[in-house]
Order: structure tokens, then C-alpha cells, then sequence
């Protein structure tokens, strides 16, 4: 392989994320047993290129193979603790705000932007940014302004099943919460 000029300033980003990805996977590997730290990659940061092919056909023996793809749950849980921990160490609204969704953007971006977690952030973004204001938005709204903005990123996702069932997952909860 040879070098025939350096990558653009657009790659940098990505390069990072990798080895943070990278540095956070060995990490689990050298705190977790051989056989929990694949899983662990798989959840916290989608990578399932090392789960064994027996614990794969268990997971998806049992029905409970969709745990190890990432989705809105993983940024809600992750939203969930930060903002329990600004209420401990009495953050204001406008810097818990800050705090989740700067961490939520990272998450994202260390997970190679998946479409599941993207919509669950942009939601999350769009409910958080009215707090400072006293502001309340709807969910509804949040997940169209997902979708359209995801939309906007790559077309192509109209046409995947993953995106599909991601928003109607979405918006399945968004009638059940209106109940």
C-alpha cells in the first residue's frame, strides 16, 4: 500500500473515533473475562465482530439476540444517567443540558453513527433543548425532526428495514406514551 496524499481534514474525526472505539474495546478486554468482554463490546459499542458464534446461536436461540444491537435504548439509558448524576452534583438546567447532550453527540459519534442511536439523539436533543426555556416538546415532533434530518444525512435509509423499524419502534412508543 502506498500513500498517494494525506486523508482530508474530513477523516481526522473518524480516525478518532476509531481509536477511542479502539481504547474503550481494550479496555473491556483487559477489566472482563474472554468470554463477557465481546459481549460488552457488542453493547456499549456495537461491535460484534468478536462474540463467538455459540454465544451468537444462544442469543439467538433464546430470542434475545436484538440485545446486542445498539438502539434508542442504550442513549436513553446513558441520558438517564447523566442526568441523574447533574441532580446529584446540582448541575442548572442549562449545563445538564449541555452535559447530556454533549455526551449523547459522543456517544453517537463513537458508535459510528448508527441510524437508531442518530434518531435517538436528535429526540433526545430536541426534548432537551427546551429545558433551559421551560419549554416542552412534543415526541412526536422530535421523531419527525429525526427522521427528516436523518433523511436529509442519507436517503438510501427510506428503503432499509433497519431505519423502518427503528422509527416504528419509535413511534410505537410515542402512541403508547400518549395513552
Amino acid at each position: 500500500m502506498q500513500v498517494v496524499r494525506p486523508a482530508g481534514i474530513f477523516w481526522k474525526p473518524l480516525r478518532f473515533a476509531a481509536q477511542i472505539r479502539r481504547e474503550c474495546s481494550d479496555v473491556l478486554e483487559a477489566e472482563l473475562s474472554p468470554r463477557n468482554a465481546p459481549v460488552a463490546a457488542a453493547l456499549l459499542l456495537g461491535d460484534r465482530r468478536d462474540v463467538p458464534d455459540d454465544l451468537r446461536t444462544a442469543f439467538a436461540e433464546s430470542g434475545t439476540m436484538h440485545f446486542l444491537a445498539l438502539y434508542g435504548l442504550h442513549v436513553g439509558i446513558l441520558a438517564a444517567l447523566l442526568w441523574g448524576l447533574c441532580r446529584v452534583f446540582r448541575f442548572s438546567t442549562g449545563l445538564t443540558t449541555a452535559v447530556i447532550l454533549g455526551c449523547l453527540i459522543g456517544y453517537a459519534f463513537i458508535n459510528e453513527a448508527r441510524p437508531p442511536v442518530i434518531r435517538a439523539t436528535i429526540m433526545a436533543a430536541v426534548l432537551l433543548l427546551g429545558q433551559p426555556w421551560h419549554r416542552k416538546a412534543q415526541l412526536g415532533n422530535s421523531l419527525a425532526i429525526a427522521a427528516l434530518l436523518l433523511l436529509l444525512w442519507n436517503p438510501a435509509q427510506l428503503f432499509e428495514i433497519g431505519p423502518q423499524l427503528s422509527f416504528l419502534a419509535g413511534a410505537a412508543r410515542v402512541a403508547f406514551w400518549r395513552l
